[in-house]
């Protein structure tokens, strides 16, 4: 993936919030057409009518209930055999561990969740569960430096 990708997905996470704050993960099916995403930098939690934390993405890691991974993409630092071990754990604990039957997941590892408040101009809900925004106006690498840029901005951009 290219270190020029400043892409933000903004994912809709009002049932999922907490685990997402808590873990710094956010887990999702991994199949079906509101779950495909594009590549993307980085991550920001919507609940609300408001992305209230924006943070790196990782690493997006595939977990298969037989337990095999796929490293999908990402742009941590600790390499890949990380991100698969660290994503089947966080997957037989929250998902696999609690669902009957259980079944494959995609799992984001994040990093530092950094609080904002970029709020969505329009009426109604995020259309879909998910929305990309361009972050490279903002000429930064890092969700820590773009998290202060969005407080009581809005979007989408008009």
């Amino acid at each position: 993936m290219s270190d020029s990708n400043q892409k933000l997905v903004i994912i809709n996470c009002s049932k999922s919030a907490d685990e997402v704050l808590d873990r710094q993960v956010y887990i999702c099916p991994a199949e079906g057409g509101a779950y495909q995403h594009q590549e993307s930098r980085y991550f920001g939690l919507y609940k609300k009518m408001t992305v209230s934390h924006i943070a790196n993405i990782e690493a997006v890691v595939r977990v298969n209930t037989d337990y095999s991974t796929e490293f999908l993409w990402g742009f941590g630092g600790a390499g890949r055999e990380y991100y698969q071990q660290k994503a089947l754990e966080v997957a037989k604990e929250l998902r696999f561990s609690r669902e009957n039957p259980p079944t494959d997941v995609k799992v984001f590892i994040l990093g530092v969740l950094n609080k904002t408040s970029y709020r969505k101009s329009s009426h109604g809900s995020l259309q879909g569960s998910k929305q990309y925004e361009d972050m490279s106006e903002y000429n930064v690498d890092n969700a820590g430096f773009i998290a202060p840029k969005l407080y009581d901005k809005t979007w989408p951009k008009n």
